[in-house]
C-alpha cells in the first residue's frame, strides 16, 4: 500500500493563501493575506531559506503560479483585480501589470503554450497571451 508522509514543515508567520513549486529549480512561491509574495528555497533537508519578497499589490495575493517554460518567470493574482507578471531577477517591480478585471482575481493557471488564465468575482474568465524569452 502506498504511504504519503510529511516530508518538511514550515510556519510563515502569514496566512499563505495560495503556493506553486517551480518544476524546474523547486523553488516555493507564496501569495499572502499581507499582500506580500515570498519566494522560498525548498531543496535544504533541514527547512527553508527565504530568498526574496515581493510587494506590488495592494490587495491579498490570491494566486501564484510559476511559468513551465522558464526558471525565473512567474505570475500572481491579487484582490486588487490585477495579474502581474514577474521576473525572480528583477526585486524591484513586477514585469507587467495585467489589467481586465473589475473585481478580485481569485485564480489564475500559466498554460505550457504561454496562455495565462484569470478567473475573477466580476464573473470574466480572462486569457492573456504571453510571448516572452525564456
Amino acid at each position: 500500500m502506498d504511504t504519503i508522509q510529511t516530508a518538511q514543515t514550515f510556519t510563515c508567520g502569514k496566512a499563505v493563501l495560495s503556493l506553486d513549486i517551480s518544476p524546474v529549480n523547486s523553488l516555493l512561491i507564496c501569495g499572502f493575506t499581507d499582500r506580500f509574495i515570498r519566494l522560498y528555497d525548498t531543496r535544504l533537508q533541514e527547512g527553508y531559506v527565504l530568498q526574496s519578497t515581493y510587494s506590488s499589490h495592494s490587495q491579498w495575493v490570491s494566486s501564484v503560479m510559476w511559468s513551465s517554460n522558464s526558471e525565473y518567470l512567474f505570475v500572481s493574482g491579487s484582490y486588487d483585480s490585477l495579474v502581474k507578471l514577474w521576473d525572480t531577477r528583477s526585486l524591484k517591480a513586477s514585469l507587467y501589470d495585467i489589467q481586465g478585471h473589475e473585481d478580485r482575481v481569485l485564480c489564475i493557471d500559466w498554460s505550457i503554450d504561454q496562455l495565462i488564465l484569470s478567473e475573477g468575482t466580476d464573473n470574466s474568465s480572462k486569457m492573456f497571451s504571453f510571448k516572452g524569452k525564456k
